[in-house]
């Protein structure tokens, strides 16, 4: 298998891959949209000041774990999940909650730091927030439509007792897991550098 075949293969939208990734498309939309919706309530009571604050203090207290090991597991929980469920069954279902959970907390979070009443505070946290989500979240819908296309393969086979054919089980899938995972962790590294370095100001009037 060639290097173009192997990379270019990991965006392209198949007749087979189609319908997965807009299953997770879908669901993370639901959770974006829910996500959005529980902000405001949680934001107006006062939650959002106390969110970046509590924030704030267990950085300073080191209480926190904030290590580049730290990041890169929150970053990769949700692409690891993914990956293993498409080995089950129980992905059909579990694999579409996982990308609704992960809309809801990402579009929950930056709507609470949206309606902060600094925009210092704002800003920095949309920042740490938003913009790894940018790559993290087109990974996951990668990793996810592979493991959907690959759980719902499972189950067929297992239904109609036919052969299974899943992408998941292939090498190139691997290679495409592994190298998301390394470029999360490249992310958690920038990431971490932001938060020591004294760049990011979560400060609130």
């Amino acid at each position: 298998m060639n290097k173009r075949k192997l990379f270019t293969g990991a965006s392209a939208l198949s007749p087979t891959r189609l319908p997965a990734f807009t299953v997770c498309a879908a669901f993370f939309l639901i959770g974006v949209l829910a996500g959005t919706a529980a902000s405001g309530p949680y934001a107006d009571g006062g939650g959002a000041d106390g969110y970046v604050s509590g924030f704030s203090a267990a950085l300073s207290s080191g209480s926190l774990d904030w290590s580049a090991a730290g990041i890169f597991f929150k970053l990769s929980l949700y692409h690891a999940s993914a990956f293993l469920l498409g080995f089950s069954m129980l992905g059909v279902a579990l694999i579409p909650l996982v990308c609704l959970i992960r809309g809801f907390t990402l579009a929950f979070s930056l709507a609470v730091l949206a309606r902060l009443g600094s925009f210092s505070g704002a800003a920095a946290g949309c920042l740490l927030v938003g913009v790894p989500a940018l790559v993290a979240v087109p990974l996951l819908f990668l990793i996810a439509s592979d493991a959907l296309g690959a759980s719902f393969s499972l189950l067929r086979a297992c239904l109609t007792h036919s052969p299974v054919q899943a992408e998941c089980c292939s090498g190139s899938s691997f290679i495409r897991f592994f190298a998301a995972l390394i470029l999360l962790f490249l992310l958690s590294l920038g990431e971490r550098a932001l938060v020591t370095s004294g760049v990011i100001d979560f400060s609130l009037p």
